[in-house]
């Protein structure tokens, strides 16, 4: 999955569904973590299901939504992200999606200030 982001935009949301090789997953019970790198490996964005910006959407078909904050897109570059998948009550069970690669997120730069 890729996604391109003009520097500073809080929209479109980032609607994905998780899936691995049957399918998608099921989401009842589980807690969402969305994780964002830098191509230098800093962490950008570090979310949870339990707060409002991301969101399950679609519990049996998998959906989430993640809502931008104006920080999240005021860099311009290159970034890697990554669902995690918990459940409800753990923190070292987890699964990650996608299984292969990442969520790649290219922000452009901006032409007004």
């Amino acid at each position: 999955m890729s996604v391109v982001m003009r520097q500073n935009n809080t929209r479109p949301f980032l609607d994905a569904v998780l899936q691995d090789l049957n399918g998608a997953v099921d989401l009842t019970g589980e807690v969402i973590r969305f994780v964002v790198r830098s191509s230098d490996n800093d962490v950008v964005i570090d979310q949870s299901s339990t707060g409002d910006q991301l969101i399950i959407t679609g519990t049996t078909t998998g959906e989430v939504r993640y809502k931008w904050d104006a920080p999240d897109t005021d860099t311009p570059g290159n970034f890697l992200g990554e669902y995690e998948t918990y459940p409800q009550g753990s923190s070292s069970e987890y699964l990650t999606y996608p299984n292969r690669g990442h969520v790649e997120i290219l922000i452009t730069p901006e032409l007004s200030t």
